[in-house]
Formats: C-alpha cells, sequence, structure tokens
C-alpha cells in the first residue's frame, strides 16, 4: 500500500518543495488515514493556497513603493521635459 511507481528513496519526479516525500508517498506517515486522500490533498492545496497569497502580498508590499518611484519620476521627467522649451524661449527674449 506504500509503493509508488516510482522510487521512493530518491523522491523522484514529485519530491521537492511543492510535494514533501513524507506527505506525497506516505500519506499514512504524514497523519493521514487511509481512504482519506481528497482530504489530504484538499488541506495541501489549501496550505499552499494560504502560502501563494502570503507571497503574492509580500511582493505586492515590496513592488508597490517602487512602482509609485518610477511612476512619480516618469512624471518629473514629462514636466521638466514640456517646461525646457519655455525656459528656452525666454532666455533667448532678454
Amino acid at each position: 500500500a506504500r509503493h509508488t511507481l516510482i522510487d521512493h528513496r530518491g523522491g523522484g519526479a514529485f519530491s521537492g518543495p511543492v510535494f514533501p516525500r513524507c506527505v506525497w508517498f506516505y500519506p499514512a506517515a504524514g497523519g493521514f488515514p487511509p481512504g482519506r486522500m481528497p482530504h489530504m490533498v484538499e488541506r495541501i492545496a489549501l496550505f499552499y493556497e494560504d502560502e501563494l497569497a502570503r507571497w503574492i502580498d509580500w511582493f505586492t508590499r515590496l513592488f508597490e513603493p517602487a512602482l509609485m518611484v518610477l511612476v512619480g519620476a516618469l512624471v518629473g521627467l514629462i514636466v521638466v521635459l514640456l517646461y525646457l522649451p519655455i525656459f528656452e524661449l525666454a532666455e533667448n527674449v532678454k
């Protein structure tokens, strides 16, 4: 009941941060009784959904201020480029 199609010692293609070996290959070792695979998969999905939401929240908190600085610099550059010909005309009038 604990055998899989791929070698469980090496982990195969499914081991890593997404599917830890103890839960993916040994559901009973992960604390899930037999026959509860849908429940186990749902719990894993909820865990990674929360983790993804935390990562997106962290990224947006970091990205928003950088984007505001970039937009502010772009608007400032446009304003300077629009006023530069006016200043040159005023300088030539003197």
